[in-house]
C-alpha cells in the first residue's frame, strides 16, 4: 500500500510540474493557496478592453437565469449560462470553473470583512476617545461652574445638559453604523453573486466580437489554474494521510 501511495505521489508531482510548464499564462499558486486575480486572470493593461455591447449580451443572459430574482445564481443556472455560449465546455470543466469563481468570491468577501472589522474597530476607538474627551470637558465645566456666580450656574447646567443629549444622539448613530457594517459581510458559499461575477468576466476577457468567444476565452483561461489547484489539494491530502 505504501509503495502504491508513493507511486501516486510521484505521478501527481509529475502532472503538477507539467501543468506549470504548459501554462501559457504563467499561472502559479501562492504558498497560501490563494488565487491571484491580477497576475493570473485579469486582462493585461496593453490588451484591448471588452466592448460594452458584447458584455451586455452576456449580462442579460445570466440575469435572465436568476429566476429567484435575488441577484445570485447557483451551479445549475451557471452551467446553463456557460453552455449557452460555449457548448464545448464539459460538465466537469464547468464545475471546476464555478468552484473557482466561488473561491474568488469568498476571497473578496474575506477582504471586505477584514476591512469592515478594521472600520468597526476604528469607530469604537473614536467613540472611546470621544467619551474620554467628554469626561474631561465635563470636569472642566464643573470647575468653571464652581467659580461662576450663582445667577449663571443654572444657565451653565442647562447648556451642559443640552450638549450631553446631542452627544447621546451621536452615539446612537455610531451604533447604527456598526450594525450596517456587520450586515454587509453576510453571503453564501454555494451561489455566485451576479454583479461581481459579471465584472470578473469583463476583467478577465479581452475584446472579442461575440459573447461565445468571450466565454470560451475566460473558461479556457481558468481551467488550467483550477485543475492545478485540485491536484495540489490531492497531493496535500495524501501527504497528510502519510504523516498521520
Amino acid at each position: 500500500i505504501i509503495i502504491i501511495i508513493i507511486i501516486i505521489i510521484i505521478i501527481i508531482k509529475t502532472i503538477i510540474h507539467n501543468n506549470n510548464n504548459n501554462n501559457n499564462n504563467g499561472a502559479r499558486i501562492s504558498s497560501q493557496n490563494l488565487i491571484d486575480e491580477v497576475t493570473l486572470l485579469n486582462r493585461r493593461p496593453h490588451e484591448p478592453e471588452l466592448r460594452e455591447s458584447v458584455w451586455n449580451e452576456i449580462r442579460e443572459e445570466f440575469m435572465d437565469l436568476d429566476e429567484s430574482g435575488i441577484g445570485r445564481i447557483d451551479y445549475p443556472e451557471f452551467y446553463e449560462g456557460i453552455k449557452t455560449f460555449y457548448s464545448g465546455c464539459t460538465e466537469q470543466e464547468c464545475k471546476y470553473v464555478f468552484d473557482m469563481f466561488v473561491e474568488l468570491q469568498q476571497q473578496s468577501i474575506k477582504n471586505e470583512t477584514n476591512e469592515m472589522i478594521a472600520m468597526e474597530q476604528m469607530l469604537k476607538h473614536h467613540t472611546r476617545n470621544r467619551n474620554r474627551n467628554r469626561k474631561q470637558r465635563s470636569k472642566r465645566k464643573k470647575r468653571h461652574v464652581e467659580i461662576e456666580e450663582k445667577t449663571k450656574q443654572k444657565k451653565s447646567n442647562d447648556n451642559e445638559d443640552d450638549e450631553e443629549e446631542e452627544e447621546e444622539e451621536d452615539d446612537d448613530d455610531d451604533d447604527e453604523s456598526i450594525v450596517v457594517i456587520k450586515t454587509k459581510t453576510l453571503s453564501t458559499i454555494s451561489e455566485l453573486r451576479i454583479g461581481p461575477f459579471l465584472q470578473r468576466i469583463k476583467q478577465y476577457s479581452i475584446d472579442f466580437d461575440t459573447p461565445e468567444q468571450v466565454i470560451r476565452y475566460v473558461v479556457r483561461k481558468m481551467i488550467p489554474i483550477a485543475e492545478q489547484k485540485r491536484l495540489t489539494y490531492i497531493y496535500i491530502y495524501i501527504y497528510m494521510c502519510m504523516h498521520m
